[in-house]
């Protein structure tokens, strides 16, 4: 839906001769209309309303104005930590749990700017992952987990299972090998000697 058009006094900028931009008059040429007026805006560039309604730019902004606007930071207004908290939980989300607690553990650079926002891994928000929320240590350990039957068994033969590491080939046992270790395990636990 098209804007309310603006009357001559509510416009910004200062109104130009008509004469002064020629690109103006080809515009105006190829939308087959006139040039009601041209406007110079103080960052330079020069705007165009055609008798038709439509307003086009025929000249951008300056080189100096442009270049101040980009010196201008981006991400200079601060946030508040409700929205640092959100920002935060969002982007790890869809991550592992051991990132998010690693961010929250690592101090880097802190700051409650806009730019926390867009890149929470790259930047601390203070009282958030700076380190004062950090869980490890605090953390309970987990019991050991008892041993299995096939451990017990493999200890009654005075043999243990071993621990694979990475480059070697894991060794399977067959079905009927693991069944009759767990028989015998069982047979020497409760001394039943019909168990075969």
């Amino acid at each position: 839906m098209a804007g309310k058009k603006l009357s001559q006094p509510e416009r910004k900028g200062e109104i130009v001769s008509k004469d002064s931009l020629p690109t103006a008059a080809k515009l105006a040429e190829k939308e087959n209309t006139q040039v009601e007026e041209i406007r110079k805006y103080s960052n330079g560039a020069y705007g165009v309303f055609l008798a038709n309604g439509k307003f086009r730019f025929v000249k951008g902004a300056e080189k100096e104005q442009l270049q101040k606007a980009r010196a201008i930071a981006k991400y200079s207004k601060n946030i508040s930590p409700r929205s640092a908290k959100i920002a935060f939980n969002k982007f790890y989300k869809n991550k592992s749990i051991k990132a998010k607690e690693w961010d929250l553990c690592n101090s880097k650079k802190t700051t409650n700017s806009a730019k926390f926002k867009r890149s929470p891994k790259k930047y601390d928000y203070p009282g958030l992952d700076d380190g004062s929320n950090c869980k490890i240590g605090k953390i309970k350990k987990t019991p050991k987990v008892a041993p299995s039957n096939i451990d017990k068994a493999l200890a009654k033969l005075g043999r243990k299972r071993r621990n694979m590491t990475g480059g070697q080939r894991k060794q399977e046992i067959s079905l009927k090998t693991a069944v009759s270790m767990l028989r015998h395990y069982y047979a020497q636990k409760y001394n039943d000697t019909d168990i075969v």
